[in-house]
């Protein structure tokens, strides 16, 4: 299990390496990168390695003879110089959907030098969440792209989860635990990142065969992370204990940490003033330097979303879990999470040069205005973006620019350092990525409107005046927009009933804030680009998600009107809007067939790949359909539909039973003139929802049918409808 030689040689590849050793690494990992991408493009370049700029990383791109010079004082570096020809010289893009690699014959020479230098020191990327919502059925292939997208992105800091369990196994069985019991208090991948957070424990307890790949996977993510210079931020220990631990350990000082959202148990925690919390801190730290080698930042979150101090000092706490750290490795730095709260009293009480606060929710509730710029302590502006991995076309451009253009020039800003991508979810809204990315490198853009033409230049290959014009609507429509907790949620991934803010995720927005039909103009605008570009997979995209954004907004209209219908006791207008309806999330489930980003059979499917046995692919099936869901086996939990998904198979497979059990009871209750038994649809929805987790059921997991000529018939389908609502 342990691989000793593989960990040997990550480890020396951290520790003694002379800087002209570093250097050709680089560049080997460079033009490892590039022909990844493209063998005719990484026959054209060379890299080379220059030295930082004020601690700031650096890359210039310019021709000599036949070769563009790309050179970079690392891997990330390089690969922003790489992917910054060819968004601007190629006009091609890289993106988590669909890309556009059509590189022009012969490629362009880029005659005069560009230099550019990142304002900023840390450029990192995800949230625990998004560990679970997105890629936690990744296998390597799929991480492969994923670490690629990240240097090419800038991103120079990652937190990595994938193999953790592990590390908690290792370490625990020297505190009087066997390894199978340490193996029932761990919860599944799919939950794995709310445990590390200290909001759950045992739930769907993984096989050990699992533990032991996603360790594997674990190593190889983290060594190119490495490789590429995308520093791994990886667990620290902040005193998280498996159950039990009194029991084993009577003297113990344990802080009972009470309950979480959906009726969870949080793990206790061992008061880091505890004599024994050195020791378990250290043996934690120990383990995990053996799996996965020396490690600069470690992620600990204390209180992240509740729990209980019990009359601790959350100053004490904070620098006690910082000391232990430091005692292991004086050069780390302490990573904690800014969520419900700023933490100005754990960050004034410990090292500040030795901790980086992430502003987890900066792009719409920045906590660091209120605090004088986090006081002297190193903090992060981060984006969350997206929860739940729910699927919304929809981001506020101009605050984003606004915000980051301010965060720069502040003088309160403090010791701002960076920026982050913090998304629950971040297979979704490719030009927010884009822009936020962007920004880490180049600061926010003079003139959004001109930043989104030469986006959608890169991301479609060429210029179309139809597709610009629909870009101009979505930017003065859903791209301005900042829902609380984005993506507002239609009703169709709702749990039915009657209420006028029905939405799947309870804590989303159940209304957008502009006007349909202008949706239905950009849907037409980008219909007329098609004739051009339809054959361009990025577009095909962005057709699509207009497509679907349209009619998901029309859902809610179209549900008003069955209510009003049923409240009005007109059977036959409910029959009217109910078949609507129903009909609409059939639509959409064809229309999201057309692409591989939104088949749940691809969920499934990727989940039961990382199962050897039938066993262990029944399990991963069911936490997969779980997660999305009702989250955990209970039914009717508070965070039941909180990941919810328009994806085809989901809609028609899970959705579309339910609300034709909601139909059927608000029509037998016209019939017999009397309100519907709530209590008794409750729990036959329960029923539909265990018993479809459970299935087993196989989904398809390729695309079908053609994402423009199925947009082309949903149009002339819906648009009179969409006009006249």
């Amino acid at each position: 299990m342990m691989e000793s030689a593989y960990i040997t040689l990550i480890t020396l590849a951290l520790g003694v390496i002379t800087p002209a050793v570093a250097a050709d690494a680089n560049i080997t990992n460079a033009n490892a990168l590039a022909q990844r991408i493209s063998p005719r493009l990484s026959s054209h370049i060379r890299f080379e390695v220059i030295s930082q700029e004020g601690g700031k990383d650096v890359y210039e791109m310019a021709s000599q003879g036949d070769k563009l010079v790309i050179r970079g004082n690392s891997g990330v570096a390089m690969a922003s110089g790489l992917y910054h020809y060819l968004k601007e010289f190629c006009h091609c893009h890289i993106s988590r959907n669909g890309n556009n690699l059509s590189l022009p014959t012969p490629l362009p020479r880029v005659d005069t030098k560009i230099r550019q230098v990142s304002p900023v020191s840390h450029r990192f990327a995800y949230n625990y969440c998004t560990h679970g919502y997105t890629m936690v059925w990744w296998n390597w292939a799929q991480w492969e792209k994923e670490i690629d997208w990240l240097a090419l992105h800038g991103i120079n800091m990652a937190l990595l989860i994938q193999g953790q369990d592990a590390v908690w196994q290792n370490a625990f069985t020297q505190f009087g635990y066997t390894q199978e019991e340490m193996r029932k208090w761990l919860c599944s991948p799919a939950h794995q990142p709310w445990q590390f957070m200290q909001n759950m424990q045992g739930v769907m307890s993984p096989p050990q065969t699992i533990i032991d790949k996603r360790l594997k996977l674990g190593q190889k993510i983290v060594q190119r992370c490495r490789e590429l210079g995308v520093q791994p931020v990886l667990q620290g220990y902040y005193g998280m204990l498996p159950s039990g631990f009194k029991a084993k350990h009577p003297n113990a000082n344990i802080l009972s940490q009470g309950g979480w959202a959906g009726g969870n148990k949080r793990p206790d925690m061992l008061n880091p003033g505890d004599p024994m919390f050195a020791t378990l801190a250290k043996t934690f730290y120990s383990e995990q330097k053996k799996l996965f080698g020396d490690c600069d930042f470690f992620a600990a979150d204390p209180f992240h979303e509740g729990g209980k101090t019990h009359g601790v000092d959350r100053g004490v706490v904070f620098r006690q879990v910082q000391d232990a750290m430091l005692a292991f490795e004086p050069n780390a730095t302490l990573v904690k999470q800014c969520w419900q709260a700023s933490n100005k009293e754990m960050f004034a009480a410990g090292k500040k040069e030795q901790t980086l606060a992430l502003d987890l929710y900066c792009d719409y509730k920045p906590f660091w205005k209120k605090c004088n710029g986090y006081d002297g302590t190193p903090w992060i502006w981060s984006a969350i973006q997206n929860f739940g991995g729910n699927v919304g076309m929809e981001g506020n451009l101009p605050r984003l620019v606004k915000d980051v253009g301010e965060v720069l020039t502040s003088p309160k800003r403090g010791k701002h350092s960076g920026f982050a991508l913090t998304p629950e979810g971040s297979e979704t809204d490719p030009v927010v990525y884009e822009l936020l990315t962007e920004m880490g490198w180049r600061g926010a853009p003079e003139d959004l409107n001109s930043w989104v033409e030469d986006y959608i230049l890169a991301r479609y290959g060429r210029a179309n005046p139809s597709a610009s014009k629909a870009w101009e609507i979505m930017l003065d429509s859903n791209y301005k927009l900042g829902s609380v907790q984005a993506p507002a949620n239609s009703v169709i991934c709702a749990s039915p009933r009657i209420n006028k803010a029905l939405r799947g995720r309870r804590w989303s927005v159940a209304t957008i804030s502009y006007d349909n039909r202008q949706m239905l103009k950009a849907w037409e605008n980008m219909l007329e680009a098609s004739r051009d570009l339809g054959q361009v997979d990025t577009f095909r995209f962005d057709l699509a998600d207009v497509t679907r954004q349209t009619l998901s907004n029309l859902s809610r209209p179209i549900y008003n009107n069955m209510v009003a219908a049923y409240q009005a006791k007109n059977i036959t207008e409910l029959s009217k809007h109910s078949q609507a309806l129903l009909g609409l999330i059939r639509d959409l489930d064809e229309l999201t067939a057309t692409r591989q980003e939104w088949l749940m059979g691809r969920w499934v499917a990727d989940a039961r790949r990382g199962g050897d046995s039938a066993a262990d692919k029944a399990y991963l099936d069911r936490c997969a359909r779980m997660l999305l869901t009702t989250w955990v086996e209970n039914p009717n939990t508070n965070l039941k539909d909180y990941a919810n998904r328009e994806w085809s198979g989901l809609l028609k497979g899970y959705y579309l039973p339910r609300w034709q059990l909601f139909v059927k009871t608000l029509t037998n209750s016209l019939t017999a003139d009397e309100k519907p038994n709530w209590k008794e649809f409750d729990s036959k929805q329960g029923k539909i929802d265990v018993k479809w987790i459970a299935s087993q059921s196989e989904l398809p997991s390729v695309t079908q049918g053609d994402t423009v000529a199925v947009s082309r018939r949903l149009y002339e389908k819906y648009k009179k409808q969409v006009a006249d609502i």
